[in-house]
């Protein structure tokens, strides 16, 4: 699918607000409702985004109806979910893809929306935005305010990261669209048909509660898919909560197994992902990653 511009999203957007994945609290909505309302941005509430059903937000059918809505809407500009989990995995085949190349919207959110956002830019082409959910955004401490809204209003120049000389693997410099995000919805998508397409690209990744073997056996399910033949670089967001709980290879140990050979650089330890403070990154956007000068940036 060929690549669109960005979506971007200035002050008096309308926002849709959809529950894809786990249910949501009441009271972490509303006060991250509050920051972006306080912006300036308007919302539009789906009308299951309160539901349950187990680990779920309501039915699959529910929840898929709410985002097709929100799709289907040309007043909508853009999609912020309303929290992470899971669940989107679950209704890839039921969303209007015709939908969303109709009426181009930026989708915002990290973790379970890895799934939903892979699968959209093989679908529709389109952009999207590794960012808080709604339910984090009231959680001054979970990210990090300016990369946010840099990211919500497309000002890329605003959205270099810097990361340390000691999460250097291989040293070089890549040019290419930024793809990827939570490793395990990565990995969960390798022989479908929404499978990310890295050839050319800078693959980003983190993950959060996996054991380094369980690392280890998704990034070699992704390699032995050929997924990696033609990357042209490899970001390591933080790995939260994934210690070991036995003799282990540690996370520099693997990834100088999987990636060396491949020759293209590899930085680890970027502020994004599940950790505190985390980054806003956009994805299936032109980066370019120099580790000399310890600097991943973005163009337009």
């Amino acid at each position: 699918m060929r690549a669109r511009a960005f979506p971007r999203l200035r002050p008096g957007a309308l926002l849709g607000v959809v529950a894809l994945s786990g249910p949501a609290r009441r009271a972490r909505l509303a006060a991250g409702s509050c920051v972006l309302r306080e912006r300036g941005y308007r919302l539009q509430f789906g009308r299951h985004v309160l539901a349950r059903r187990g680990y779920l937000a309501g039915s699959d059918r529910l929840r898929a109806r709410d985002l097709n809505r929100m799709l289907r809407d040309p007043k909508v500009d853009g999609i912020i979910f309303a929290r992470g989990g899971y669940g989107a995995l679950r209704i890839l085949d039921q969303i209007d893809w015709a939908a969303l190349r109709r009426h181009p919207k930026l989708l915002v959110g990290f973790s379970d929306l890895t799934a939903l956002f892979a699968a959209a830019r093989v679908m529709s082409g389109l952009p999207t935005l590794h960012a808080p959910t709604l339910s984090t955004l009231g959680e001054p401490g979970r990210y990090h305010a300016p990369s946010f809204w840099a990211g919500l209003t497309g000002r890329f120049d605003r959205l270099d990261l810097k990361f340390p000389a000691s999460g250097v693997i291989r040293h070089g410099v890549a040019r290419g669209e930024l793809t990827g995000g939570c490793l395990s919805l990565l990995a969960s998508l390798v022989g479908s048909r929404y499978q990310p397409d890295l050839r050319g690209r800078i693959l980003f990744w983190e993950e959060v509660n996996e054991e380094p073997f369980r690392i280890d056996r998704l990034l070699q399910q992704i390699r032995l898919s050929g997924m990696l033949r033609e990357i042209k670089g490899v970001v390591v967001g933080r790995c939260v909560n994934c210690k070991a709980k036995g003799p282990s290879l540690n996370e520099r140990q693997i990834l100088e197994d999987l990636f060396l050979p491949l020759g293209v650089p590899v930085v680890r330890g970027v502020a994004a992902g599940h950790c505190l403070r985390a980054r806003t990154l956009p994805l299936g956007v032109r980066a370019h990653l120099d580790t000399r000068r310890r600097l991943l940036s973005f163009t337009s």
